[in-house]
């Protein structure tokens, strides 16, 4: 992959509602290849439903999304449970 960027797009509260397409389009300008769309609360409709939209967004740029979950609990004390 070539140059890529970390996004909070589906993070946190203010990266979901400051959301907005053109950032897509202008971080596609800039010449990045890929976005790492981190996400750290479960899943619900609102968030999934969000979640369709910024994919969308990115793939209408050509621009590959990645999304990445947040595992704090798996980062700091691993156990089996926490994969499962």
């Amino acid at each position: 992959m070539e140059k890529g960027l970390d996004v909070d797009w589906a993070k946190t509260r203010p990266g979901i509602n400051n959301y907005n397409p053109l950032v897509v389009s202008a971080f596609k300008q800039k010449g990045l290849s890929h976005v790492r769309i981190r996400v750290k609360d479960k899943a619900n409709e609102a968030l999934l439903k969000h979640l369709d939209k910024v994919i969308d967004d990115c793939l209408k740029q050509s621009l590959v999304p990645i999304i990445a979950y947040q595992g704090d609990n798996f980062k700091n004390k691993p156990t089996a449970e926490d994969i499962a």
